[in-house]
């Protein structure tokens, strides 16, 4: 008996998503039995990047039941069945930290198509959950919505049962806990579930052939060891040891992920696992001052004024440029762009006042909007936080603080942090966090 769900969230910090929808079929014998489709009232905020992935506004879950109002049918419909999702720590520890708010401790056998996907459809370049549905035939006429993506899941499922024929899946299912398989490094990552932070990999002669970071370490680890492609497979067979490094920052564990791929080289990663932001809005001008036009494309040879994850987010500085600078959209835009971006431009009605005479300096003040700031996130254990210095419009350093003393004076954190090069792109990955609410905090100083 397996109970597929899918669940999309407010977005925001780790730790505090919201479900903003909930779908659960449970599947057995090949038919669906029961299912369960609802929108969820976060009774919060949804961020702006979550409502245009998924579509799913305020007013669409106003009237929406709450969470606490579900809960039981939620219990109904899994119980006694295997958790299934595409990437199953995310749902299952949203679902259970829903549950945890009401006082209940939800528990549930798990299992990751992901990782029997990766075993069983080896070859494919990816394993997201969109790549599969090409890859396999399957429908989904209503991506990043709960309802299509649970459903593109069950037909997965069910093709990935057809192909076990050693039956793994349904013995795993039966008779343990913890649904992935076991490999070499299995007693490690056992103890680094939803840890964040950077892994090393290292062959016999100790040398870095590997490096990640994740803000689950143990998922993404036994992915590397548990993969059947020409790529995993000689990972595999070269890996000796793994080093882990938390961070308890997501942010940080990008920053040294990109310095240390740079500066180490390994083998095994490819050139573009340094850039987790493949996009970048260019400007056109004569000179650093004159701007005659924004691109927002796919970053290749030449450098953008700043790296985004999408080509949303590029378009939504290049509105804030012009409303802060009274430059019409109409007038900068490339014109299949220019829809959103005149859309992105009516949702700032009010411009900043910003004293930035260069086009690179104005564009990164309408991004972010702190010349001075302490960005504070979790740390790495209990009662740390990790602190993100941000000085003079540059990304300055890093450090981790126990006291709240610490952080109140400047040179105190300036004296212990460890200091950065700044890049355009490590930059790019503070405004990244910045745009997602992934701050716990902000100060300006």
């Amino acid at each position: 008996m397996y109970a597929v769900i899918d669940i999309e969230t407010s977005g925001g910090k780790f730790g505090e998503e919201r479900i903003i929808e909930v779908a659960v079929f449970r599947y057995e014998d090949g038919e669906i039995t029961d299912q369960f489709i609802s929108l969820v009232n976060p009774d919060g905020p949804i961020q702006p990047y979550v409502q245009r992935l998924t579509g799913i506004t305020p007013k669409m879950v106003r009237r929406a039941p709450k969470f606490h109002e579900i809960a039981k049918r939620l219990i109904e419909v899994t119980e006694d069945a295997v958790f299934v999702a595409h990437n199953v720590n995310f749902d299952y520890r949203v679902v259970q930290e829903e549950f945890s708010r009401l006082g209940y401790d939800f528990q549930r056998r798990t299992l990751d198509t992901i990782t029997h996907a990766q075993r069983l459809i080896p070859g494919l370049k990816a394993y997201g959950l969109e790549t599969l549905c090409e890859a396999l035939g399957i429908l989904n006429t209503s991506r990043h919505r709960a309802d299509g993506d649970a459903r593109a899941t069950v037909k997965l499922l069910s093709i990935l049962l057809d192909k076990d024929t050693e039956k793994k899946i349904e013995k795993i299912a039966r008779n343990r806990q913890d649904t992935t398989p076991d490999h070499d490094f299995s007693d490690l990552t056992s103890k680094l579930y939803n840890t964040t932070g950077l892994y090393y990999i290292h062959d016999r002669n100790g040398e870095v052939i590997f490096i990640g970071q994740s803000n689950n370490l143990r998922n993404k680890i036994d992915r590397h060891f548990l993969a059947t492609n020409e790529r995993a497979i000689q990972l595999q067979n070269e890996a000796d040891s793994i080093r882990i490094e938390p961070t308890g920052s997501e942010l940080i564990a990008l920053i040294t992920e990109h310095q240390e791929l740079r500066k180490l080289k390994p083998k095994m990663n490819k050139r573009t696992d340094k850039y987790s932001m493949s996009y970048g809005l260019f400007a056109d001008s004569d000179n650093d001052k004159d701007l005659r036009g924004f691109r927002v494309q796919k970053v290749k040879k030449e450098n953008p004024l700043i790296h985004v994850a999408d080509e949303d987010a590029g378009i939504e500085i290049a509105a804030k440029y012009c409303r802060n600078f009274g430059v019409e959209p109409k007038d900068v835009s490339l014109s299949r762009q220019l829809d959103r971006m005149q859309a992105a431009y009516n949702e700032y009605l009010e411009p900043k006042k910003i004293r930035a005479q260069s086009i690179k300096k104005r564009v990164w003040r309408s991004a972010l909007p702190f010349t001075n700031a302490l960005f504070i996130d979790q740390g790495r254990k209990t009662g740390e936080k990790s602190v993100v210095v941000w000085e003079d419009g540059k990304l300055r350093g890093y450090g981790y603080f126990d006291l709240e003393y610490q952080l109140s004076d400047i040179d105190t954190v300036k004296r212990s942090m460890t200091s950065i090069a700044s890049s355009s792109y490590l930059s790019s990955l503070v405004y990244d966090h910045y745009r997602r609410g992934k701050f716990s905090e902000i100060r300006t100083f």
